[in-house]
């Protein structure tokens, strides 16, 4: 079973190096490592042509203007000469097992047209390890990215150019897109054991761009409620959309009166206890937030 992975990069020569160790370490090497660098500005093309030079499976495609990730990563798509392509963000590393645990799966289930793996969460200050769930359904999926990070992703190259590859037009949620998509044209293999470690520390992520998250997910939403009929599935779409919103303001935007009204949301759509926790977290991180921003003003009339 011929595999190629496929990198996008950008303005990342140290990190790139470290991405692209992660997957000559594969305890079941790979064919053909496909590097796009994306319009960088500085010394990644020389770093990955150095790589090249010691490593013939490397390749690197140079596209003359940014594009963003998912074009950079359809462009490898294109460039990619293997059965399956698998996936990584240049921020992220495999760790050594994942090709050769996917691959296991995937011979264990023929008619598979993707796999995916558990993530390992890289904090400033933790490390947090999320287990893939053995099976997600399509309309699980319409809910919820139950799959998360691209760089776990393992796909049949015929699936992805029969859809086209990533929505390019779409400012995030590409990758949960692209696992909709993928659900519609057959099953999965998950190998639920975390075997990539995911960057949090990285700079420059999508999910560091308010409005493109914000944006993506919108999209998505009008997008997969425009599939569906039933009024009830419809909402409780909603729902799970609106919750994953309130995580989304909650740990990554610092917005703790945003994350409260989005967990409102969902739980008057559909109440669910995920909803009624994070309510209750975010509550009590927007009463912290206010308390904190009083003892700010109380501090300054003081001294006023």
């Amino acid at each position: 079973m011929s595999c190629s992975a496929v990198i996008p990069v950008r303005n990342r020569s140290t990190l790139i190096v470290a991405a692209i160790a992660s997957v000559q370490q594969q305890t079941v090497p790979l064919d053909d490592i496909v590097v796009v660098d994306d319009g960088s500005t500085d010394a990644t093309r020389e770093a990955v042509t150095a790589l090249a030079q010691q490593d013939r499976r490397i390749r690197l495609v140079a596209l003359s203007t940014r594009s963003g990730a998912s074009a950079a990563r359809n462009a490898g798509i294109a460039a990619s000469r293997s059965e399956w392509v698998a996936f990584l963000d240049s921020d992220d590393q495999w760790l050594p097992r994942k090709h050769e645990l996917q691959l296991r799966a995937l011979a264990q289930a023929p008619g598979a047209v993707a796999s995916f793996t558990g993530i390992r969460h890289l904090g400033a200050d933790r490390v947090q390890d999320r287990y893939a769930p053995p099976q997600v359904t399509l309309q699980e999926l319409r809910r919820l990215n139950y799959l998360g990070s691209t760089s776990t992703a393992l796909v049949r190259r015929s699936a992805l150019r029969a859809i086209d590859g990533f929505d390019a037009t779409l400012p995030s949620c590409q990758d949960w897109d692209l696992w909709i998509k993928l659900r519609r044209l057959g099953d999965f293999a998950i190998v639920c054991e975390p075997l990539v470690v995911f960057n949090h520390t990285a700079q420059a992520r999508i999910s560091n761009n308010k409005a493109g998250v914000l944006a993506g997910h919108a999209q998505l939403l009008a997008r997969t409620l425009a599939e569906i009929g039933d009024p009830r599935e419809r909402r409780v779409i909603a729902a799970y959309h609106q919750l994953r919103l309130s995580e989304i303001y909650h740990w990554d935007f610092d917005a703790p009166r945003a994350a409260v009204l989005a967990a409102m949301k969902s739980l008057a759509l559909h109440p669910t206890r995920h909803g009624a926790r994070l309510l209750i977290k975010t509550l009590k991180a927007g009463s912290r937030a206010l308390a904190g921003r009083l003892r700010g003003i109380e501090r300054r009339r003081q001294t006023a």
